[in-house]
């Protein structure tokens, strides 16, 4: 069955942004975008059939998402098996990507120094601490909220999910990088991930976000999605019943029009 024009193109954008910062290889996500909309088109066919209709709608699409929880129940459903299957990074590879992501700091602070650093000496060096907590905090803060990876991260093909597999939120997001932005609580948060939570390959931060760290060059695409528990399919339409035929004695030929 056929979806119409608004139907597909919405679809195509749903998955995708559900798909967007997830922890999976580019491969992985392309299967599993066909695997979704291939899921969304079978339930929302079943929906039109119900109703004796030709074509799935908009309107039928998204149903079938609210149905499923809206993004949140999709993403759950079909990325938390996968994404949970994945390796976790390394800290080694960790390590060196916060320290690509230090250089790119830096460089930036001392671009800004060597063009308006001037004013700060005029009274106002306390701003320039300030300023460097500011700009590294909104750094990490920003690129694994948008992106779900920093430049060093990229670098490695490292990725920060939910532990569910779902993107970051913005509150996860603001938790797991506040230690990041001041060394001296960077420096307990290590200690505490590599003292109690080496085998989970999660710093302090993270397990107060619930987040992790996928290593996506060792993705593991073997795990299949669990079962999706879905709304019951709406009921068919009731049938409408036929007047009885009349019987031949109530029967009368209609008058011949005059």
């Amino acid at each position: 069955m056929k979806m119409d024009e608004h139907a597909r193109a919405w679809s195509h954008e749903f998955v995708s942004g559900v798909l967007q910062n997830a922890g999976l290889a580019p491969e992985q996500r392309s299967s599993l975008h066909w695997e979704i909309l291939s899921h969304l088109h079978e339930k929302a066919e079943r929906r039109v059939e119900s109703r004796g209709g030709q074509y799935i709608t908009l309107a039928d699409i998204q149903a079938v998402v609210t149905e499923l929880g809206g993004a949140p129940g999709v993403s759950a459903a079909f990325l938390q098996a996968r994404v949970s299957a994945n390796p976790r990074a390394s800290f080694g590879k960790r390590f060196v990507a916060f320290i690509l992501d230090a250089i790119l700091i830096f460089m930036v602070v001392g671009l800004f120094y060597a063009t308006v650093g001037w004013i700060f000496f005029f009274g106002l060096g306390p701003f320039g601490d300030v300023a460097w907590i500011a700009l590294a905090f909104g750094y990490f803060a920003l690129m694994e909220l948008k992106w779900g990876q920093t430049v060093g991260k990229m670098v490695f093909n490292l990725r920060t999910v939910m532990v569910d597999g779902r993107p970051l939120t913005v509150e996860a997001a603001l938790i797991r990088n506040v230690a990041k932005a001041i060394p001296f609580l960077l420096l307990i948060d290590v200690i505490i991930w590599l003292a109690a939570f080496r085998n989970e390959d999660q710093r302090a931060s993270d397990r107060l976000a619930k987040t992790i760290v996928i290593d996506t060059t060792k993705a593991n695409w073997s795990a299949p999605a669990p079962p999706l528990v879905t709304a019951p399919e709406p009921p068919p339409p009731a049938p409408t019943t036929s007047p009885e035929p009349s019987s031949p004695a109530e029967f009368r030929p209609q008058e011949p029009l005059q």
